[in-house]
Order: structure tokens, then sequence, then C-alpha cells
């Protein structure tokens, strides 16, 4: 079975992200989540008080839905603590989750992925250079990037966890800093293990709205949804910095970053609620790289 592909809405790209899961629920698959469940459960004392401190920031949420707005002052108070918490919970369960059952979940999901027209030679001798100049400069040592190339065009790339980058064809033929750019982008969401992240993240926030008032649940999950959006927007310029970095140090041209984020300026943005997109915008991203450049 090729390209076992579920669209469905997380993070991890330098263009439209795209995440796919595993039609067939496999070990690799399951020993992730168990593990996944293990630690998360494992900090379950601190979910009450997480639960009511987010009671008392926002008490109605319902409304605070209805009107959310990026200014709204008690919305951002909620956000920043809910991050610190995030990134409390991952400094106390991302050691426990090894490498090894990431890279095989990643592994296994990518067996029969990819149809015999993909990864076309002169595409993967291309990334595999681009690689072999970043990998110097990463910070995860012993990470061996696996390249992969999906042929019919279109403007996708992702990182599905462990050590996978996988671009369309079209991108590949981008300018080389360009193509560096965004291998860059997705290789600092793998040192970060945001693909994790991002399921530690659905799991405690899984746990916490059992913690809710039932006659109330409905609308703190859809808080906890917006709390978890914004994450991945912070992960997102994160990704770009440091890509922007590791292209400084590998001696390509950071403004490669700029050019490809000017391509992307013209698909068509999302037409949702800002505050529950994944991704900032083209525009929110430019200008926090141009800082960056300057």
């Amino acid at each position: 079975m090729h390209r076992r592909r579920l669209n469905i809405s997380l993070l991890l790209v330098v263009v439209i992200c795209q995440f796919f899961v595993a039609v067939v629920t496999s070990a690799a698959t399951e020993n992730l989540k168990t593990a996944i469940a293990r630690v998360t459960t494992a900090q379950a004392d601190s979910f009450s008080q997480i639960a009511a401190d987010i009671t008392t920031l926002i008490p109605d949420p319902d409304s605070t839905v209805k009107a959310a707005d990026a200014g709204d002052p008690e919305l951002k108070k909620a956000f920043h603590y809910v991050h610190r918490i995030y990134t409390d919970h991952f400094s106390k369960t991302l050691p426990r989750i090894s490498w090894t059952s990431e890279n095989a979940f990643a592994d296994e999901f990518f067996v029969e992925f990819f149809a015999p027209e993909d990864n076309q030679p002169a595409h993967m001798e291309k990334l595999a250079k681009i690689a072999d100049r970043l990998k110097p400069h990463f910070s995860r040592k012993n990470l061996q990037v696996k390249p992969g190339v999906l042929s019919g065009g279109g403007i996708i790339g992702f990182a599905k966890g462990g050590e996978w980058v996988v671009l369309t064809d079209e991108i590949a033929d981008w300018p080389t800093d360009q193509v560096a750019a965004i291998m860059a982008h997705e290789i600092s969401h793998l040192q970060k293990r945001d693909f994790v992240k991002i399921m530690l993240i659905r799991q405690l926030n899984g746990e916490l709205v059992k913690l809710f008032p039932e006659n109330s649940r409905a609308g703190y999950k859809k808080i906890l949804d917006l709390f978890a959006a914004r994450w991945q927007r912070y992960s997102e310029y994160e990704a770009d910095a440091q890509a922007v970095q590791l292209m400084k140090k590998a001696g390509f041209d950071p403004a490669g970053m700029l050019q490809v984020l000017k391509r992307l300026a013209d698909e068509s943005e999302s037409s949702a609620n800002y505050l529950y997109r994944e991704h900032p915008s083209t525009a929110q991203r430019s200008a926090a790289v141009k800082r960056l450049l300057k």
C-alpha cells in the first residue's frame, strides 16, 4: 500500500504543514503512544491544580472562545501560563521517551509509503548533499537525516519525527539555498522533537479536559485547542530561527529562507481564526526572519 496519507493538521513545515498518520495501527505506533500515555500519567498529581488555575484565569470559557482575540489580556495571561506548563511537562517527560522508540515509529510509518516514481536519484543526491553540509552543525550529533522526495509537484514538506525529512519534487527543484532553508527548518523540528511534543500536548490536554465541570468541558476543550495551536505557532518561529543559524554555519545563504517565504506568500492563508491556526502567517514569519538577518 503506497502513500498512507491522511492529511491532519499538525505542525512541522516551512511550507503548507501537513502531517500523515498510518491507516493501520502498528507495533511501533502503539509503543510510542503507550510511552506518551505512561509518562503523562506519571505527572497526574499536578493536573488538578493546573485545571484549577486555568479555571481561575478563564472562568467563562464559552464567552472567551466566542470573543477570542489575540490582544485579550485574560487570554494572553492564560497563554503564558499554559506555555510554561507545557515547557515544564516536556522537561519531565521527553527524557523518558527514547529516541529509539521515536525513530522506530517514523521508520515503520514510511514502510511502503513511497510510490515507485518517488525519490528520483537526482533529487535524492541533491538533498543528501545539503544534509551532509548541515550535519556537522547539528545539535543532535547522532541524527542521520533520511530524505524523501514525493513526485507530483505541490509545495509540501514535513518531518514526522525520527530522522525523516520529506519534500515534494517541486521543492527539490528550487535553488539550493531555498531547499536548504526548508531542510534546515524541518531538521530543527527533528532536533527539538516537536512531533513528540505535540503528542505530549494532546495527551496532556486530553487528561486536563476531564477535570473541568461537565457543563463547561466543551468550552475548556476549545480553550485547550487554542493553547495547543499557540504553542505550534511558537514552535514554527523557533524552527525558522534555528534554521537560519544552521544555514549560516553550513555556509548557505540564509536569505534563502526569505525567498521561500516569499514563494509561500502567494499561497492562500487559512481562513480560520488566527488563534486556531498552527502556523503564523508568512508575513509574520518573514518579519521575524528579517529581524534575525539584520
